[in-house]
């Protein structure tokens, strides 16, 4: 199994979190939806195991799912009128 660690700061100028998801100690990515995100950068690694994401402000783990590819495919949604909810994750369209 992969372990993830979550390390969550203050963007200046924004409301809520950031995350940086890293493995051994090298930043994965930063995103406000860590978990999933991080899965579709290991999925683009190669990389299709099991996975627990350990929070470090907390010194515990929090989610831990049975495959990178599964994760890769969902993403937390949140809006004024929802949320937070897990739904299928699809790349943004790019607009011309």
């Amino acid at each position: 199994m992969i372990e993830v660690t979550l390390h969550r700061h203050k963007k200046p100028g924004h409301t809520g979190y950031q995350y940086d998801a890293l493995l051994d100690g090298k930043i994965l990515c930063t995103s406000r939806d860590p978990e999933y995100t991080a899965c579709r950068v290991l999925q683009g690694m190669g990389i299709d195991s099991p996975v627990r994401f350990r929070h470090d402000w907390r010194g515990e783990a929090g989610l831990t799912l049975n495959s990178v590819s599964w994760g890769a495919g969902l993403r937390t949604e949140e809006n004024t009128n929802a949320g937070p909810r897990i739904t299928k994750w699809k790349p943004f369209e790019l607009k011309e």
